[in-house]
């Protein structure tokens, strides 16, 4: 809450005290309380554990083991890449954001880290969609040239292509704006000038097409071209099965069949975990966008829900590679041996 006065103010810059009839603003430091902002701390420190020791893995794992070189394989290794942009550029800074009145990491870092956001989140959808190309044509259209590794090094550049000019708006309006404005002089409460980290669009139907448009090539559309392939590949997979049944199966046709089943269900948890994940934080986006809130309201949403949407969609980033391990065996197997190779030679 803000407390409005007029005239000098103490723990103020001499350099704003000097205009007695503007008006002037001191809030605290911090967003929320003590409590809070520890519980905030440590569901992000979690996650960036979680994410940035993760998805280290999976790329050493992919990149030290020959027999890990697949096509669905380095896909899974793209989507560890997107997950660890966010872990490095977006948590520690999404948490200083969130808990601080003021942005203190300069014009070029408030441009970056959002925009690394956008730039992770279109790559990671982009490369679901990439992922679920591939396992349609192994599993519905086998017999046709699928995904070779060529074709994949062209996939994985066009997912980033079309990655970065979603997020290039986004880096064209972000900015760091630091008040006083007119007449107006904003401080936290040890007298420090507060700096937004904010978008700065020609105009507000700028601002909602834009948004509503990566809602839609981000996450509407890509789960729903992903889903209408799982439906076809399922089906087919259980045209296979019923015909496995009918006449006895080789062990050959029986572990192959297992494993197509085994990665699809891995694929289908990532699909579905990305998509319940990244959910809230649209909802928010779109509701904060266009319902008539109070003041009241907007401090709640943007103090307290915003930080925990948020942390659920960068979980999604954190619990990727446990997926992966838990479903892919030998992606297991190359995750002991990486931890047990850096603890011997440690030792």
């Amino acid at each position: 809450m803000a407390i409005e006065t007029s005239g000098n103010i103490s723990n103020v810059s001499d350099d704003f005290n000097h205009t007695w009839n503007e008006e002037q603003f001191i809030y605290d430091k911090h967003k929320q309380s003590a409590a809070v902002i520890a519980v905030f701390a440590l569901a992000y420190l979690s996650i960036f554990l979680l994410c940035v020791v993760g998805n280290v893995l999976v790329l050493l794992v992919v990149a030290l083991n020959r027999n890990m070189r697949t096509v669905t394989n380095f896909f899974l290794a793209n989507l560890a890449a997107a997950d660890l942009l966010v872990g490095v550029f977006c948590l520690p800074f999404s948490l200083a954001d969130s808990i601080l009145m003021s942005w203190a990491f300069g014009d070029v870092m408030c441009k970056t880290f959002l925009t690394v956001q956008v730039l992770s989140v279109s790559a990671s959808v982009f490369t679901l969609i990439a992922i679920a190309v591939d396992r349609y044509y192994a599993v519905v259209l086998p017999t046709a040239s699928g995904v070779t590794m060529a074709r994949m090094r062209y996939i994985l550049l066009s997912v980033w292509v079309l990655a970065a000019a979603t997020c290039v708006p986004q880096g064209l309006v972000l900015t760091s704006t630091t008040y006083p404005e007119i007449n107006i002089c904003v401080y936290t409460s040890d007298g420090q000038v507060v700096t937004a980290c904010e978008e700065v669009w020609p105009g507000q139907p700028h601002r909602a097409g834009y948004v509503l448009g990566l809602f839609a090539t981000s996450y509407v559309l890509p789960l729903a071209v992903i889903a209408a392939m799982y439906v076809r590949i399922s089906m087919r997979i259980c045209t296979q099965v019923d015909a496995v049944t009918i006449h006895l199966p080789t062990p050959a046709q029986s572990q192959a069949l297992q494993k197509k089943l085994h990665v699809i269900r891995m694929l289908l948890v990532v699909v579905v975990v990305f998509a319940l994940s990244w959910l809230p934080l649209h909802v928010f986006t779109i509701v904060s966008l266009f319902a008539d809130l109070t003041d009241d309201t907007i401090v709640v949403l943007y103090h307290y829900v915003f930080p925990i949407v948020q942390c659920m969609a960068f979980l999604n980033c954190g619990i990727n590679p446990i997926i992966y391990g838990y479903y892919n065996k030998n992606l297991r197997k190359g995750f002991y041996q990486l931890v047990r190779s850096s603890s011997s030679s440690s030792t």
